[in-house]
C-alpha cells in the first residue's frame, strides 16, 4: 500500500516496504538537500549498504533512485572533484552486489535498472588514466573560464556603479550649481529693486522740493501790474 507517513521531506508516491522508504528519502537528501549534508554522504551510503543484504524486495521507485545515485557518484563532475569520492562509488557497488547476491529472486525491479543503466558500469570498467587526465584537464579549463567570466561580469558591474556615482556626482554638482546661480540672480533682483525703490525715493523727494518752491517762483516772476490785477477789487458805496 502506498505510504502515509508524515515526514519532513517531500517524497514521490511510492508501493513498498521501510527499505523503498529508506533509499527514497536519503535520494532526496543527497540530490536536493543542503551542500551542508555533504559531510553525510557517508553515513547516508553506509546505512543503506548495511541494510541492502536484508532489503527482500525493493520497488520500482527505490531501485531507479538506488541506481540515479550511482549515476551521480560515477559522473565525472563528482567523482574527480575530490580523491575521496572514489569511496562513494565503492558503496553503491557493495550495495547492489550485497542484493543481487542474497536477495536476487525478490528484486527483479533493481536488476532491470542495472540491466538498463550497464553503460554506467561500461565506462567506469573502461576508466583509464589518460582518460581521467583528459576529463579533469576539460573539467579545469572549463571551471577556470567560467571563473574568469564571472570575474568579468564583476568588474564590468564595478565599473558600471562607478559610473554611476560620478554621474549621480555631477548631476547634484550641477544642481548645486543651479541653486547658486538662482541665489546669485535673487541677490540681484533684490539689489536692483532696492535701487529703483532708493531711486523713486529720490524723485520722490525732488517732486515735494519743486512743489513748494513754485508758488515762490511764480511769484518772484510775476510782474507788479499782474500782481495788482490778480488782487481783488474792492467797491465804495457812492
Amino acid at each position: 500500500n502506498p505510504s502515509q507517513l508524515p515526514l519532513p521531506v517531500d517524497v514521490p508516491l511510492f508501493n513498498g516496504n521501510h527499505a523503498d522508504l529508506l533509499v527514497i528519502v536519503l535520494h532526496k537528501l543527497i540530490v536536493s538537500g543542503s551542500d551542508k549534508l555533504a559531510a553525510l554522504y557517508n553515513c547516508f551510503l553506509t546505512i543503506i549498504c548495511n541494510v541492502s543484504p536484508y532489503c527482500k524486495s525493493l520497488g520500482s521507485v527505490a531501485a531507479v533512485k538506488l541506481v540515479n545515485l550511482f549515476q551521480l557518484f560515477v559522473s565525472p563532475r563528482f567523482f574527480y572533484a575530490s580523491e575521496s569520492n572514489y569511496v562513494y562509488v565503492a558503496m553503491i557497488l557493495e550495495t547492489f552486489n550485497n542484493i543481487v547476491q542474497y536477495q536476487y529472486e525478490g528484486n527483479g525491479n533493481l536488476v532491470y535498472t542495472l540491466i538498463r543503466r550497464k553503460d554506467l558500469f561500461d565506462g567506469l570498467a573502461g576508466l583509464t588514466l589518460s582518460a581521467a587526465q583528459e576529463v579533469v584537464d576539460s573539467i579545469y579549463a572549463e571551471t577556470h573560464q567560467n571563473s574568469s567570466q564571472r570575474t568579468t561580469l564583476a568588474e564590468q558591474q564595478q565599473q558600471s556603479d562607478v559610473n554611476l556615482e560620478q554621474k549621480k556626482k555631477k548631476q547634484s554638482g550641477k544642481i548645486e550649481e543651479e541653486e547658486e546661480e538662482e541665489v546669485d540672480e535673487d541677490e540681484e533682483d533684490e539689489d536692483e529693486e532696492s535701487e529703483t525703490s532708493a531711486d523713486d525715493d529720490e524723485d520722490a523727494d525732488e517732486g515735494g522740493k519743486s512743489a513748494g518752491r513754485r508758488p515762490l517762483e511764480l511769484f518772484a516772476q510775476s510782474s507788479p501790474t499782474e500782481l495788482v490785477s490778480t488782487a481783488p477789487v474792492q467797491r465804495t458805496g457812492d
